[in-house]
């Protein structure tokens, strides 16, 4: 199943093909107004249908992925604020530090003190809900196995794969039987356009990946999501979830419903075309609507916080006066936070992160635990209490012996720190006068060095958190697609025997292409040729083009011929393979392929 980029997309350059088509049988021309003008004045009911595939694989899931995502970006929002509150407790310190005698310098640094208690307290909070949410990410939950590479029978699919895999063709003709209105036949025309962009596109991802989604779904996950970030980077038609979560949002504001009419229309076309004597029950409708509403909107809710700012210019000099002589780091050597322990999988890249290599290589297959996002708030911790204490000690005219022992000691060699203490905040009250005598001390250029630092760190984690909920297929890579993860997806390489079976260790090895044998018989996995991009499977001139497979589909729908052929949506044997099911076991070899006739399910 194709991603949301690719199906808004998709029927965009359908209905763009459509309109350009002439036709000389007025049945056909007929047709094409009513499909055009339909999608023109009920554009957003095309995009529900361009999505319905989602739809109905979110109504038949148990909600894992809505879950995990849901939590995710709740604490992206606190860690993005939390990055924030540290830049402005470091604006406050540093502008009382740089003009002491400036009027409220000495209430700034006070109000700074105390803040920095407060965030201490937040940052450990915080630390403890991404070590269990990251736990339960690496479970996959939201990438269960294909009930075909289980070896299940169809009765006992789920709608979700079952939509994908069985009476594919006839659902979609199904529908457009059904329609009674524009905003129905703008449905149908989407739900089409998503067939045809799914035959297409998925073979060009089968290609990528090494093996259809049943069998490398982590690999496939990957691969259509860096698919999705691709064409919505360079696409016009391309929108942002959040966009197309508002156009297909109907109904009250924060309660989207489904339009009754929608809802019984596919409800309808469902039990038409499958017999539901022998399937699961049709799911909720409703229920999948909903999530696939909310999931879109999250899918932009982890944007990136403002990198830090670099402190005032007379704390640089003071801490880069010396080259023999560089500031001491935070960044503690001895542990790996270069790979992906911010909450990721330890993947590393031979050759640059910006590109050049398309094959992403690893030190490590296992997937590390959690020294990054953990360690990195373990030492705002101790930087920011460190903070507080030499600010009390100041405040009595002591020396602050702590801040020494974090420069002289090796970090944590004494008792690590402890979040509870001071339970509560202490204000230290230092004076303009204490101000002045801290500001021309060495350890205030430390110690703006070492918040700016540690800022630097948590701005960091925050990338690293990025990058695992995309390593883990939970988002899209953005940013990262120019990445040579993403970019072995986003550039086919040259054909080979295809498919490969699955890796029985998958969720670890999801970054290689996979060198597993053969699943026989082999097939080609798609007529596209090496070195092509995702917006190959767009092209008109091309070898498959998602706009021509909807549009022979749509001839015949307005023809009236209702008996075609049954393609597989995942070109799960390659590329505009029917619609089939193996006598035998799929783990056996070779697999007895047999070929569904149209009415099978």
């Amino acid at each position: 199943m194709l991603d949301y980029h690719s199906s808004c997309v998709s029927l965009n350059e359908f209905v763009a093909a459509l309109a350009a088509e002439t036709f000389t049988n007025p049945v056909l021309t007929t047709a094409k107004d009513e499909a055009v003008s339909a999608v023109g004045a009920e554009g957003d009911r095309a995009l529900i249908g361009a999505f319905v595939y989602h739809l109905i694989t979110h109504a038949a899931s148990d909600g894992s992925e809505l879950d995990l995502l849901e939590r995710a970006a709740a604490l992206w929002t606190r860690g993005s604020a939390l990055c924030g509150e540290l830049g402005t407790i470091r604006a406050d310190l540093e502008s009382a530090l740089e003009k002491p005698r400036t009027p409220g310098a000495a209430d700034r640094f006070n109000a700074a003190a105390v803040s920095a208690q407060n965030l201490a307290q937040k940052a450990n909070e915080l630390r403890v809900e991404v070590n269990a949410l990251r736990l339960d990410v690496l479970k996959f939950p939201h990438l269960p196995p294909h009930p075909r590479q289980e070896d299940r029978k169809t009765a006992e699919w789920d709608w979700g794969n079952l939509s994908l895999a069985r009476r594919t063709d006839a659902f979609v003709r199904t529908l457009f039987r059904l329609v009674s209105d524009q905003g129905t036949l703008a449905f149908a025309v989407g739900v089409a356009a998503a067939y045809g962009a799914n035959v297409t596109g998925s073979a060009y991802i089968g290609h990528a990946v090494g093996g259809p989604r049943r069998m490398h779904r982590h690999r496939d996950r990957i691969a259509r999501n860096a698919f999705g970030s691709w064409l919505a980077t360079r696409h016009p038609a391309a929108e942002s979830p959040s966009k197309m979560a508002g156009r297909i949002a109907f109904g009250a504001a924060g309660a989207p419903i489904l339009p009754t009419d929608l809802d019984s229309l596919v409800r309808e076309a469902l039990g038409r075309t499958f017999d539901t004597a022998r399937t699961v029950p049709i799911p909720d409708l409703q229920l999948g609507y909903g999530r696939l509403v909310q999931h879109l909107k999250l899918l932009d809710a982890f944007s990136m916080p403002d990198l830090p700012s670099t402190p005032p210019q007379v704390f640089l000099s003071a801490m880069l006066s010396d080259p023999q002589n560089p500031p001491p780091s935070l960044r503690p050597q001895d542990v790996d936070v270069d790979g992906k322990d911010g909450g990721g999988v330890a993947i590393t890249y031979s050759g640059s992160s910006s590109g050049g290599s398309s094959s992403p290589s690893s030190s490590d297959e296992k997937v590390k635990g959690g020294c990054g996002i953990a360690f990195i708030v373990l030492i705002l911790l101790d930087v920011l209490q460190a903070f507080v204490r030499c600010c009390v000690q100041w405040a009595k005219h002591e020396t602050c012996t702590f801040w020494d022992n974090m420069f002289l000691k090796k970090l944590f060699e004494q008792d690590p720190p402890d979040p509870r203490d001071p339970t509560h905040p202490q204000d230290p009250e230092v004076t303009a006068a204490q101000l002045t005598g801290i500001s021309d001390s060495p350890e205030a250029a430390q110690l703006v060095w070492m918040m700016f630092d540690v800022h630097n760190q948590v701005w960091e984690a925050m990338a690293k958190a990025n990058e695992f909920l995309a390593l883990t297929g939970l988002i899209y890579p953005g940013k990262l697609i120019s990445g040579p993860l993403y970019a072995q997806f986003t550039t086919l390489p040259n054909a080979q025997p295809w498919p490969r079976r699955e890796s029985s260790r998958g969720e670890n090895r999801y970054h290689f292409y996979p060198v597993t044998p053969l699943e026989n018989p082999t097939k080609l996995a798609s007529p596209f040729p090496s070195g092509v991009q995702p917006d190959e499977f767009l092209r008109r001139d091309g070898s498959l083009c998602a706009a021509d497979e909807t549009l022979q589909l749509w001839r015949q729908i307005a023809f009236g011929v209702f008996d075609s052929l049954n393609l597989d949506l995942d070109a799960d044997r390659g590329s505009r393979h029917p619609c089939w099911a193996a006598t035998n076991s799929v783990h056996q070899d070779p697999v007895d392929v047999a070929i569904l006739p149209y009415p099978e399910q």
